[in-house]
């Protein structure tokens, strides 16, 4: 996950997982690491049913209507900002002209990241249809099942959703979509 959510206990909400040569590597959204080395494949398995959990969760509290609804007045405040921007600078009014500029500036990077979060919540809705579809005995051969490898040289899965695009995960769902039926 790039982003996590309100109410979340960041030194618990795992932000990326790695397992290699029996070596664990453990992010946390706090920043805290944990690396240690275990041979017993069902603890990668149990991590990742801890990250499916937390995404699923995020993905319940992250889809609210009244954040769709903070971006629209996002867009409009920035093309009132923008407007007084326009209006400073024929009355060239300076104060004005940096304090609108500021207002622009910031409301526009609050809303590339409002749209990055809400690309993943996409990207891990489409991945959570797919994998929701499976029936208990598919979902450990979830990979199997589309040959993810052979489109992308890549496997997808909850710990390594990150590696994708959304784009990626669109052509993954529409080929899953077109193999289930």
């Amino acid at each position: 996950m790039k982003f996590t959510y309100p109410e979340a206990n960041l030194s618990k909400v795992i932000k990326k997982f790695t397992y290699k040569d029996n070596y664990f590597h453990i992010e946390y959204f706090d920043g805290s690491v944990n690396d240690y080395y275990c041979a017993d494949f069902e603890k990668v398995e149990e991590i990742k049913k801890i990250m499916l959990d937390q995404a699923k969760e995020r993905q319940k509290k992250m889809d609210n209507p009244a954040d769709r609804l903070g971006e629209t007045i996002s867009l409009y405040l920035d093309f009132i900002f923008t407007l007084g921007l326009y209006d400073s600078i024929k009355n060239r009014r300076d104060f004005m002209i940096f304090l609108c500029a500021m207002l622009v500036i910031i409301n526009t990077y609050c809303q590339v990241i409002s749209i990055k979060e809400r690309v993943e919540l996409k990207k891990f809705a489409l991945f959570f249809e797919m994998y929701n579809s499976l029936d208990e005995i598919n979902k450990s051969e979830f990979m199997k099942c589309i040959e993810f490898e052979n489109i992308y040289q890549k496997t997808l899965d909850i710990d390594t959703i990150d590696d994708f695009s959304y784009d990626e995960i669109k052509t993954l769902y529409r080929k899953f979509k077109g193999e289930k039926n």
